[in-house]
């Protein structure tokens, strides 16, 4: 406990030292250069060797407590993690000890994982998803959660919604496995039918855009309203423009203002611009320029740019 308390004193200290080091070195060597001796260059590189090695003293030591956890880990996955760790948290023993406590857990989802626990295979998933107790390797996550996607009938509604979701994403941003936006539809559907409500909206976008499924605004409309069911801030904006557009359902001006409204109030940028455009334009609500500048003014708070759609007022 003693020696994790002061293990980011000792690499923020020998951190310090290599950087006065590399400055010193610096000005050491121009000194030399025009004559005037070498004393601040020798020192300088004293500092940044001394800096190296005071900075790898608690790489090292914490790097064996968690290659002993974890031996699948190389020496240098290790220090890595590591010295990661230490750059970004680690400001007392606690939060170096939950550190540790991450390896001990992963530990213990791989022994469940590799006997074919399925939700052991999703937190595992997860791991190495986000790098945390282990070296993040998307790859490795695609491999755990698809493993428990196949063992779905084991795992809670709420946590094979998830692995799908998680499974979807991967899939459309090409994350430890080559982008196919068909794979990610696949996926989003399966996390959709349980009741999943970001993997409803990501699948009704899908048939909005026509992006791994063949374009089809009714079923867009279909899975934005579910995920609207469930408070999804992002469908109900989306429904609006449906509802304003005339996408998948029957133009209505009064039914966009309330999706545009809902979502604006919730703080979501482009429905409160939409909304302004409603009220400047009368579109669904009656004409008001000030109620219209209102919102205009939020939206452009946040840094919101309108899009070409947004850039053409709205026909009643």
């Amino acid at each position: 406990m003693t020696f994790l308390r002061i293990c980011r004193p000792i690499y923020r200290l020998g951190a310090t030292v290599y950087w006065i080091g590399i400055l010193l070195t610096g000005i050491g060597l121009v000194v030399g250069l025009f004559g005037k001796g070498w004393t601040a260059l020798v020192i300088g590189i004293g500092c940044v060797v001394l800096g190296i090695i005071t900075s790898q003293i608690p790489v090292v030591h914490l790097g064996n407590e968690v290659k002993s956890i974890d031996e699948s880990l190389t020496p240098k996955q290790a220090s890595d993690l590591v010295s990661r760790h230490l750059r970004e948290r680690g400001d007392d023993a606690d939060d170096t000890e939950f550190f540790l406590g991450a390896f001990e857990l992963v530990k213990k989802h791989r022994r469940a994982a590799e006997q074919g626990d399925a939700d052991a295979q999703f937190s595992l998933g997860l791991h190495y998803q986000q790098g945390f107790g282990v070296a993040q390797d998307e790859a490795e996550a695609v491999k755990w959660f698809r493993k428990a996607a196949e063992h779905g009938d084991a795992m809670s509604q709420f946590k094979l919604g998830d692995c799908c979701f998680n499974l979807g994403n991967c899939y459309l941003h090409g994350r430890g496995v080559i982008k196919d936006p068909d794979e990610s539809v696949k996926w989003f559907r399966k996390a959709a039918d349980q009741n999943h409500a970001k993997a409803q909206y990501n699948l009704a976008f899908a048939y909005h855009n026509g992006k791994g499924v063949e374009k089809n605004d009714v079923e867009a409309v279909k899975w934005f309203r579910k995920a609207t069911d469930q408070g999804n801030i992002s469908a109900q904006y989306n429904l609006g423009v449906c509802y304003a557009d005339g996408l998948g359902v029957a133009k209505d001006a009064t039914e966009a203002v309330k999706w545009f409204r809902k979502a604006a109030e919730q703080n979501y940028a482009a429905a409160q611009y939409n909304l302004g455009l409603c009220y400047r334009d009368g579109f669904g609500v009656a004409k008001d320029d000030v109620e219209g500048e209102k919102w205009f003014h939020k939206a452009v708070e946040q840094g919101y740019i309108p899009t070409e759609r947004e850039n053409r007022s709205p026909s009643p």
